[in-house]
C-alpha cells in the first residue's frame, strides 16, 4: 500500500503522489525497511514520455498507472508462489526513491554506485516499460546491469496498460533505433560515468546495443502474448510485428523461436471449469460481486496461462538471448 495499489484501493492517491515526483525526502526513505533481499527490483523512468497525453490521453495519469501496474505485478508473484491472492501486499519492492537515503548526499551517491548489488539481491526485475524508457541513459544503465546479473526469464516488462494501437509503433521504433548516442541524461555529467560503466561490462558498445535490441524484442513479444491468446486478430496486431522486427534487424533465429509460441492453445488449456459459488456470503445475506470460489478459479486459470508462457520462453527464447549475452559481456 506504499507504492502499489489497485484501482479501487483507498491508498491509490497516496501511491500516485509517491510516483508523481522524482525528488525524494527523508519521509520516502522511511517507507523502506532493512532486509537482506527483495522480491522485485523496479526499473522505471520517473518522467512520462513527452507525448504521453497525446498518446494515452489526459485521463490516464502516468503516476497512477504505475501504482496500479505494480499491484498487478505483486499479484502475479503470489499466484506464481501458489499463495492466496490477498497476500499480494506482502510482496516487497526495491524502489530507488524509497530505498536510497535522500537526505545524505554521501550515502546517496554510495548507494547509487551499488545498483548492481541491489539488483543481485532481488528475485525478479520489473521494468515499467514505456516507449521512451530506452531513451533515458539511467534506465539503459540499469538494463545493462540486469542483463549481466540476471537471466532473461527474470526480467519482466510491465506495460500491458501502456501498449495501445497508438503507442505500439512508438514501441517498435524505440527498439529498432536504439543506440547509446540517442539516449538522454538529465545531468550530462552522468553520461561519461554511466557510459564508462557500460564499457567495463561489455566487449563493445555495438555488441551491447545488439543485446538490448534483441532482449527488448523478445521481452516485448512475451508481454504481448498475454493478449495474443485471446484472438488471432490480437496476435497479428500486437505480437507478430515483433517477429517481423526481429527479422528486419537480422535476428532470424529469434524470429523463428518466437513463432513457435502457441498462445491460443495454452489459453484454452488453462481455462478451468466455469463453476461459480453463487451462495450468499456468510453473515451478509447478500451475494458478493466476486464470490471467493469464483476469484480462486480465475486466479488458477491466469496462473496456468502465465506458467505456460514462462516455460516456453525459457526453453525456446532464452537460449538465443544467452548466446548473444555470452558474446557481448566481458568475462
Amino acid at each position: 500500500e506504499k507504492v502499489a495499489a489497485a484501482w479501487s484501493d483507498a491508498s491509490l492517491p497516496r501511491c500516485a503522489e509517491f510516483w508523481g515526483d522524482a525528488e525524494g525526502a527523508a519521509d520516502d526513505y522511511e517507507l523502506s525497511v532493512d532486509a537482506p533481499n527483495a522480491d522485485i527490483f523496479v526499473s522505471h523512468s520517473w518522467s512520462a514520455p513527452e507525448n504521453w497525453e497525446v498518446v494515452m490521453g489526459k485521463d490516464r495519469p502516468y503516476a497512477t498507472m504505475k501504482s496500479t501496474m505494480l499491484a498487478v505485478v505483486a499479484k502475479d508473484v503470489v499466484l506464481a508462489r501458489n499463495e492466496e491472492l490477498r497476500k499480494w501486499r506482502d510482496v516487497t519492492f526495491w524502489v530507488d526513491k524509497a530505498c536510497i537515503p535522500q537526505d545524505d548526499t554521501r550515502l546517496k551517491l554510495l548507494c547509487i554506485g551499488r545498483i548492481e548489488s541491489f539488483i543481485k539481491r532481488c528475485d525478479r526485475i520489473c521494468v515499467l516499460f514505456t516507449w521512451a524508457y530506452l531513451e533515458r541513459l539511467w534506465c539503459v544503465y540499469e538494463w545493462a546491469c540486469v542483463l549481466v546479473h540476471k537471466e532473461p526469464k527474470d526480467l519482466w516488462l510491465q506495460n500491458e496498460m501502456f501498449v495501445t494501437e497508438k503507442s505500439l509503433p512508438l514501441y517498435l521504433d524505440c527498439a529498432r533505433y536504439f543506440s547509446l548516442k540517442r539516449t538522454k541524461c538529465f545531468l550530462e555529467g552522468d553520461r561519461e560515468i554511466l557510459s564508462k560503466k557500460i564499457d567495463e561490462c561489455y566487449q563493445s558498445r555495438q555488441e551491447f546495443e545488439l543485446l538490448v535490441k534483441a532482449t527488448a524484442i523478445a521481452l516485448m513479444a512475451r508481454s504481448m502474448l498475454f493478449r495474443a491468446g485471446r484472438s488471432s486478430r490480437l496476435r497479428k496486431h500486437f505480437f507478430e510485428p515483433w517477429v517481423d522486427l526481429a527479422t528486419d534487424l537480422g535476428f532470424g533465429d529469434l524470429a523463428a523461436a518466437l513463432m513457435t509460441c502457441k498462445p491460443a492453445e495454452w489459453r484454452e488449456s488453462a481455462a478451468g471449469p466455469q463453476k461459480f459459488n453463487e451462495s450468499p456470503q456468510a453473515g451478509t445475506g447478500e451475494q458478493s460481486a466476486l464470490p471467493p470460489t469464483k476469484e480462486k478459479l480465475l486466479s488458477i486459470t491466469t496462473s496456468t496461462y502465465h506458467t505456460a508462457i514462462e516455460a516456453w520462453f525459457d526453453e525456446a527464447v532464452s537460449p538465443f538471448l544467452l548466446a548473444i549475452r555470452e558474446k557481448a559481456v566481458r568475462q
